[in-house]
């Protein structure tokens, strides 16, 4: 059935591409084909039991291990000589290694999602409908596949060489710190007292510990978003039961329970779940991902964080 399903997503591409070649194919038969081919898809995704996403990361690793010539040429045989090669050399200059990677991975991010090219379209084509969803993470799927072939091989190395750009004894001394800080309440964080959290932000401060479960530099990012949302759930949370229990409250004079966590309290409330996180080395983790995240996550609200 699955088989049937993508022979006729094929026959039915291949017949419009010829209609509209020609000028046979009216505007009104694109827009009703197109909830034909959104249905298929969606039919498809039951019977294979993927996703749009998991499917558009099957067709990179496909790319990737160079299922065409080009791609072998493009792509395949100048990956194996960055990781059998080049990357030797790049040890000599420990502090530059993790951002020649990244830039590596750029290159073939770029050239898999070139939009006038092939693999682009074929990456495409496993949507369900255009608007959809995954169209947008089509390059967080890209670069987080790049990773699994780019990043996993020479994870060590890279590791070894953020920490050796560091001075061990900076390194301890951010451990002391933190180790020191612990043990202040909220309030000594700019924390105001009446956003103080009674549990002490614990859900926010594991979603932190979780940053590192995530070898990948996306699977850390992500993890560290995770963190940054969990804080403004707390908050909202602990907020609500504040202002139902001050309702019962006969007071009229008490002052109203503040409901918005505003930008300089929340970076007080971030600091204060580090300090309380067991996530070690800092410096190193944040080196990490701001040299081998993807520049476009950057940018946006992850590089925010």
């Amino acid at each position: 059935q699955a088989f049937e399903c993508c022979q006729m997503l094929h026959k039915e591409e291949q017949w419009k591409l010829s209609l509209c070649t020609s000028g046979d194919l009216p505007a009104s038969f694109v827009v009703g084909s197109r909830s034909n081919t959104a249905a298929y898809r969606r039919k498809l995704d039951e019977l294979s039991g993927k996703t749009e996403a998991e499917r558009i990361a099957a067709a990179v690793d496909k790319i990737l291990s160079g299922a065409s010539a080009e791609d072998q040429r493009e792509i395949t045989r100048p990956l194996l000589h960055f990781l059998k090669t080049t990357f030797k050399t790049l040890l000599a200059e420990p502090n530059n290694v993790a951002m020649h990677v990244r830039e590596v991975m750029t290159d073939l991010q770029d050239t898999i999602l070139d939009p006038d090219g092939d693999r682009n379209a074929g990456l495409v084509k496993q949507l369900a409908e255009p608007n959809s969803e995954a169209l947008e993470n089509l390059s967080r799927i890209v670069n987080e596949r790049l990773e699994c072939v780019v990043v996993a091989p020479v994870l060590e190395q890279i590791e070894d060489c953020i920490m050796r750009s560091f001075d061990p004894a900076h390194l301890r001394q951010v451990e002391t710190k933190r180790e020191a800080l612990r043990a202040n309440p909220q309030e000594y964080f700019g924390i105001a007292a009446d956003s103080t959290s009674p549990s002490g932000w614990r859900d926010a401060v594991d979603e932190v510990n979780k940053i590192a479960q995530h070898q990948m530099p996306s699977g850390k990012l992500h993890a560290l978003l995770r963190s940054t949302t969990k804080i403004y759930d707390v908050f909202t949370a602990e907020q609500s039961a504040r202002a139902s229990a001050a309702a019962k409250d006969d007071d009229v004079n008490k002052p109203p329970v503040d409901q918005f966590l505003a930008a300089d309290e929340f970076l007080s409330v971030f600091i204060f779940v580090l300090v309380q996180s067991t996530l070690d080395k800092l410096p190193v983790t944040c080196r990490f991902m701001s040299d081998l995240c993807d520049p476009e996550l950057l940018s946006g609200e992850h590089g925010y964080y």
